[in-house]
C-alpha cells in the first residue's frame, strides 16, 4: 500500500504502514462477512449510507473472488456451489448498484438531507461520499464479474489490491483512528532526534498511500501539532496521490498550514504518466507550504523523472494495457542500471550536510 522511510545521519530504516492497516483490515473482513446482514444494517444507521454501501459492495466482491479460488476433491460440488454463490451475489449486487447510482444522483441533485421512510435512513449529500461510493461500486463490479475469469495468480493479485484500496477508503472515511497511525510517525521523529547526534538531520520519505499518512502527521489542520516535529529537516513524497484522492475527498487536504514555523523542506516526486502521483505546485510555481487557490497544500519543490534522467514513453496502446499504473512502482528503477529517483532526492535532502557537500 505504502510505506514511510526514515533516516537520521547515516542510520536509516523503513517503517511499513500497510502492515498496520492489514491488521485492522482483518476486523473489517469479520464485520462484512456474508452472513452479518444485521451488523451491516446497524452500520448504515451510524454512518453515511453511500460510502458504507460502496465498501460493502467492494467487500462482497472480494469474498466472491476468494470463494472462486477454492479447490477440493469434489470439483462438481465445488463448481455448483461457486456458480450458485456467484449467481446469487451477482443479482444482489446488481440490484445494490442500481440503488447506489440512483441515490447518488438523487443526492447530488437535491444537495440536502433526504430521509427514506419507514426505515429512517438519512442520506447526507456529502461531496466526498457520493463519488467515493461510486468508485468503490465500480471497483467491486470489476472484482465480482470480471476477476473470476482471470488466471488464479492474477485473480489473487487483483483481490489483494482491492483489499488494499478498501483500507484506503476506510481511512479517508474515518474508519480508523488517524491519530493511532500518525502518532507512530511523530514518535519515530522524537526517537530519532532524541538518540541521534544533535547535529544530525532527520528526514522522512513517504511512498504512495504512505505519503497521505505522512502529510496528515506533518501538515495538520489544527494549530497545535506536536512540537517534536520541529526537529524534522525534510519531507519527501513519492508517488503522492494528493490530486487523485482530493477528487473523492476534497476536504481532506485543505486547511493545512505550516503554522509552527517548521524548517521542513517538502519535495514532491512524480513520474509523468503515473496516474496515481500528483504534481501539486500551481502554475506560477510559487514555493513554500501554503494553500493553492483550490485550498490544497503545495510543496516547496517538484521533482520529475527528468531530474534523474529517466525517459518515459507511454503510448495509447500501452495506456489501454494500464502501463501507467506500472510506472507507479518504478520510481527506484525496474531494470538493472535503470536510474531511480534517489539520484534526484538524495542531493536535495543532503545539500545542507557539510560532509556530503565536502565530498562533492
Amino acid at each position: 500500500m505504502g510505506e514511510i522511510a526514515y533516516g537520521s545521519g547515516r542510520s536509516a530504516g523503513v517503517a511499513t504502514i500497510h502492515r498496520i492497516a492489514e491488521n485492522k483490515l482483518e476486523a473489517v473482513l469479520d464485520i462484512y462477512a456474508l452472513n452479518d446482514v444485521p451488523d451491516l444494517v446497524a452500520e448504515f444507521h451510524r454512518r453515511s449510507m453511500l460510502s458504507r454501501l460502496g465498501e460493502v459492495v467492494l467487500q462482497l466482491g472480494i469474498n466472491v473472488s476468494r470463494v472462486s479460488n477454492l479447490r477440493t476433491a469434489d470439483k462438481g460440488s465445488t463448481t455448483k456451489a461457486i456458480l450458485l454463490l456467484w449467481a446469487s451475489m451477482a443479482l444482489f449486487l446488481l440490484f445494490v448498484q442500481f440503488i447506489i447510482l440512483g441515490v447518488s444522483l438523487l443526492t447530488v441533485l437535491l444537495h440536502s438531507v433526504t430521509t427514506l421512510a419507514p426505515g429512517g435512513i438519512s442520506l447526507v449529500a456529502d461531496s466526498s461520499a457520493v463519488p467515493a461510493a461510486i468508485a468503490a461500486s465500480l471497483l467491486a463490479s470489476v472484482n465480482l464479474y470480471i476477476v473470476p475469469l482471470f488466471p488464479q495468480s492474477l485473480r489473487a493479485s487483483v483481490a489483494d489490491a482491492a483489499s488494499g484500496w478498501l483500507v484506503v477508503i476506510g481511512y479517508l472515511n474515518g474508519r480508523y483512528n488517524s491519530e493511532d497511525l500518525t502518532q507512530g510517525i511523530t514518535s519515530l521523529v522524537d526517537e530519532l532526534s532524541g538518540h541521534a547526534d544533535p547535529h544530525a538531520a532527520v528526514h522522512l520519505v513517504g511512498f504512495s498511500f504512505g505519503t497521505v499518512l505522512l502529510l496528515d502527521a506533518v501538515f495538520r489542520v489544527d494549530t497545535s501539532p506536536p512540537p517534536r516535529l520541529a526537529d524534522l529537516n525534510s519531507v519527501t513524497t513519492i508517488g503522492c496521490p494528493l490530486d487523485a484522492l482530493s477528487v473523492f475527498w476534497p476536504d481532506h487536504f485543505t486547511g493545512r498550514r505550516d503554522s509552527y514555523s517548521m524548517r521542513t523542506n517538502w519535495t514532491n516526486v512524480s513520474i509523468e504518466g503515473d496516474p496515481i502521483s500528483s504534481r501539486v505546485l500551481d502554475r506560477n510555481g510559487k514555493r513554500g507550504v501554503a494553500s493553492r487557490s483550490d485550498g490544497l497544500i503545495r510543496p516547496h519543490a517538484e521533482v520529475t523523472q527528468r531530474d534523474w534522467n529517466r525517459v518515459v514513453r507511454v503510448g495509447a496502446i500501452r495506456q489501454l494495457l494500464f502501463a501507467g499504473f506500472r510506472l507507479h512502482t518504478s520510481y527506484w528503477g525496474r531494470r538493472v542500471n535503470e536510474p531511480g529517483c534517489w539520484l534526484a532526492i538524495v542531493p536535495r535532502i543532503l545539500r545542507d550536510d557539510p560532509i556530503y557537500a565536502g565530498s562533492g
